[in-house]
């Protein structure tokens, strides 16, 4: 932590107030009084991170979050969707209202498309998080 801290000049200690904006050789940093780092009551200079994580970042984050889950939904609702509407057309030509109808082969049929479609989804899925993975040392620098 020591490397991160350094102690400030006294003129310099004297322009600014404790806790304000400060500009050392080009550098933001934030004048603090930190008395648990020495024994003296010293000023230091801490120097501030600068913003990785912009709002475009946290945009493209979230809207390729949001496509990967609906990728990994879609086949599934489709099917259901498909399913539930050929059942409910053959029920109301029938005249049969039995609600339990529609769940088993929605059931069977989401089911086998999870398992039929299980290697595309993972391989997206390990594409999402590898590429999440892969760009946490672009945010943290």
């Amino acid at each position: 932590m020591s490397g991160l801290l350094r102690p400030a000049s006294r003129s310099l200690l004297r322009k600014q107030l404790q806790g304000k904006d400060i500009d050392t050789n080009g550098a933001k940093a934030r004048l603090w009084h930190q008395p648990c780092f020495t024994r003296s009551r010293q000023l230091y200079v801490i120097p501030e991170a600068r913003p990785t994580v912009t709002h475009q970042l946290v945009i493209d984050l979230t809207r390729d979050a949001i496509v990967t889950a609906l990728m990994i939904a879609a086949p599934m609702l489709l099917i259901a969707l498909g399913v539930g509407l050929l059942i409910g057309i053959l029920q109301s030509v029938t005249q049969i209202q039995e609600q339990t109808l529609t769940f088993v082969p929605k059931l069977v049929l989401v089911g086998g498309a999870f398992i039929v479609g299980m290697p595309w989804l993972m391989q997206i899925l390990i594409k999402f998080t590898t590429q999440i993975i892969r760009g946490i040392p672009a945010m943290v620098a």
